[in-house]
């Protein structure tokens, strides 16, 4: 990983150097979001945030339909169980 010396001007800008900036293929008026991790910054492009969210959300999704059928088995179980009780 390369590092390279950048500063920030008086209005707060810090300028990413030209060669992160196409190994990104980033853009002018692209979006990002800024996030502080672990004492450090993290850029994140909008793009990258959103694939992020939907695949937490699809394994949450998944998470939520193993569950309802760990308790579909369970109720089937404990019903099988009644039955042979009687």
């Amino acid at each position: 990983m390369e590092t390279i010396k950048t500063s920030m001007d008086r209005n707060g800008r810090i300028l990413i150097p030209a060669v992160f900036r196409k190994e990104l293929k980033m853009k002018p008026g692209s979006n990002y979001l800024v996030s502080v991790e672990n004492d450090e910054l993290k850029l994140t492009t909008l793009d990258k945030a959103v694939d992020e969210m939907y695949e937490i959300f699809t394994k949450h999704k998944n998470t939520e339909n193993s569950v309802e059928q760990f308790l579909a088995d369970r109720k089937e179980e404990f019903e099988l169980e009644e039955k042979k009780e009687y």
